[in-house]
């Protein structure tokens, strides 16, 4: 009987982990759904207030300011 517990309790504190495992997983794929959407709200924000997109190119050395 007193093996039963036992087993019993190592199979709850299994199925436990498994579900904070689970949880926590989809919590990292959310936070990461989230940081994508702001990225690409923020591309659109700085396309329709410059009324272009973000240039990945390096500027010319005329084109930079500075010392």
């Amino acid at each position: 009987m007193r093996l039963n517990k036992v087993l019993l309790a190592v199979l709850l504190l299994l199925f436990i982990g498994i579900v904070v495992y689970e949880s926590r997983k989809a919590v990292q794929k959310k936070q990461a759904d989230n940081t994508l959407k702001q990225l690409g709200m923020a591309l659109q924000n700085y396309h329709s207030t410059h009324s272009e997109s973000i240039s990945t190119k390096e500027p010319d050395k005329d084109e930079v300011e500075g010392p």
